[in-house]
């Protein structure tokens, strides 16, 4: 069955993400976006979409608090709000998120949508 969110809050979600990853990589660097599967997260049936990277990974300055809109340290246009509006679309669509990142190794990132069976 098809993801209860819009193709374009899904697509807003996924740019974001992407976007944080490929400014973070060092050349050479991969990301890769995987539907993993279905899962059932709190009784209901979700997909699973995973990005994992193999940069930097994040400060664990950043990850205390890492949904909340602050200034960016990016520099140039960047607002610092990215990962803001990528959980606000989410919690919109009772979808969630996970992240793991370890200095030197990367970051995931398991989005748990879920799934649409009135269609």
């Amino acid at each position: 069955p098809p993801a209860a969110m819009p193709p374009s809050a899904l697509k807003q979600v996924l740019l974001n993400l992407m976007r944080n990853a490929a400014e973070a990589l060092q050349p050479g660097g991969r990301l890769l976006l995987a539907l993993a599967g279905q899962v059932v997260v709190d009784g209901h049936a979700c997909a699973e979409l995973r990005l994992v990277d193999n940069g930097p990974g994040l400060p664990p300055e950043r990850t205390s608090n890492l949904f909340a809109p602050r200034p960016s340290a990016k520099g140039g246009n960047h607002q610092g709000i990215g990962l803001s509006v990528v959980h606000d679309i989410l919690t919109q669509w009772k979808s969630s998120i996970l992240c793991r990142s370890q200095s030197g190794s990367g970051t995931t990132f398991q989005i748990f949508i879920p799934l649409d069976h009135s269609r």
